[in-house]
């Protein structure tokens, strides 16, 4: 059974006028490019494997930025659940500020003259950095979605996924232009230093936006006493109704980290050439956006059923790795470059449902709805920090 995901939504939220519908279609734009910037950098560092690849000669690269990235956001995002911020206004400016920063100091590494291995060490260090303030961005706006409209949610994985988009498109764009391997330090500098200009675009959007006062009341918290002892409490109560959620959010994140992009862009390259982890991860972010936006159109299954077709997922690792490691000859690289349509729609789908239902879930007070986003943000993160290790297991896929 298919729900209407528009009528959930308003059923959860009450709204139903012209007036209010307007308001929440521009608080849904904020969302979804809160959405997009949180999760930029990653996509950006994943989508330049084939730049990596070349620099220090690696073709496993992946699962190093994977890393790099994604174990110092699960920290950050485990630490939000237990941290207040007070001033959600302040402490975006100051993580996209930050984000702006890292990425402008990856683009100069890319075109100032230095060792390979000196480059390679900035690129990590600049993305672990970023993972924190990705992390923060990307709670808090799960979080603060809570308060707004319910669609809020939604548009905040909505914008995920197009940061995958358009790190794909911005790739494939400065790839094809300086097509030369000779050229590959304009091709990497024009990478970095436009995702720098989008993610300056959001920072001065988000800075309009914020200080219309029907929105910045809801970014500032008033300072109060937090008993230790209702905390937990509530903290218990609210993983009591949304455990199934988190857990099915935890196994989606886990299962696609752990294959993509590290594992299916190290295989056999064929006919793509150096173009098969550019062409793999394009397919990926593509889907993975379509997966993030279907939910706004409809949610299946029911709240407590959702964890049994992300069950089903795992059935993505004997895929992968039969026709990887060439058990069956399958016809790489078109295999796994096709396999990742229904890949990256489940993961983007399932991803997003059990975000909505954990947000709109009934048996939420307001406060504990806010609890759940930042839980929910962290579930996403110890999925991915699980699949950090369980990449140590795969297989390197055979040439």
């Amino acid at each position: 059974m298919f729900i209407d995901a528009n009528k959930l939504i308003e059923t959860s939220s009450g709204a139903g006028s012209e007036d209010v519908r307007t308001v929440s279609k521009s608080e849904s734009w904020l969302f979804f490019w809160l959405g997009n910037v949180s999760l930029l950098v990653f996509n950006i560092a994943i989508n330049a494997i084939d730049i990596y690849a070349i620099i220090t000669n690696d073709k496993n690269i992946g699962n190093d930025l994977n890393r790099a990235y994604n174990i110092p956001s699960s920290i950050a995002a485990l630490i939000l659940c237990f941290v207040t911020i007070r001033n959600h206004k302040r402490s975006f400016i100051i993580s996209i500020t930050s984000l702006l920063i890292i990425v402008s100091v990856m683009a100069a590494s890319m075109i100032i003259k230095m060792p390979a291995k000196i480059v390679y060490y900035i690129s990590v260090v600049s993305i672990g950095l970023s993972g924190v303030f990705s992390a923060i961005i990307l709670s808090s706006s799960f979080a603060l979605a809570t308060q707004f409209a319910p669609e809020s949610s939604t548009s905040v994985s909505s914008g995920n996924g197009l940061c995958g988009v358009l790190a794909a498109a911005l790739r494939i764009t400065t790839k094809a232009v300086f097509s030369s391997e000779s050229s590959l330090k304009y091709s990497s500098f024009c990478y970095f230093i436009l995702t720098a200009i989008i993610i300056l675009a959001t920072l001065i959007y988000f800075i309009k936006k914020v200080n219309q006062p029907s929105i910045s009341s809801k970014f500032i918290f008033p300072a109060e006493t937090v008993d230790i002892k209702s905390f937990l409490r509530s903290l218990k109560g609210t993983f009591k109704h949304i455990s199934l959620l988190w857990i099915g959010c935890v196994l989606d994140f886990m299962i696609t980290l752990t294959i993509f992009p590290g594992y299916v862009c190290a295989g056999p390259e064929g006919a793509l050439k150096s173009w098969n982890p550019v062409c793999i991860t394009t397919f990926f972010c593509i889907f993975d956006w379509l997966g993030r936006w279907l939910p706004s159109k409809f949610l299946w299954p029911s709240l407590n059923l959702t964890i049994f077709p992300i069950l089903l997922r795992l059935l993505f690792f004997p895929i992968e790795i039969i026709s990887l490691q060439k058990v069956l000859n399958l016809g790489e690289p078109w295999f796994t470059l096709f396999m990742q349509i229904p890949f990256a729609i489940t993961n983007g789908y399932f991803g997003t449902t059990v975000m909505i239902y954990a947000s709109i879930h009934p048996k939420l007070t307001d406060e504990q709805k806010k609890t759940a986003g930042f839980m929910m943000s962290f579930a996403i993160n110890f999925g991915i920090i699980i699949a950090m290790f369980l990449t140590y297991a795969m297989p390197i896929p055979k040439a």
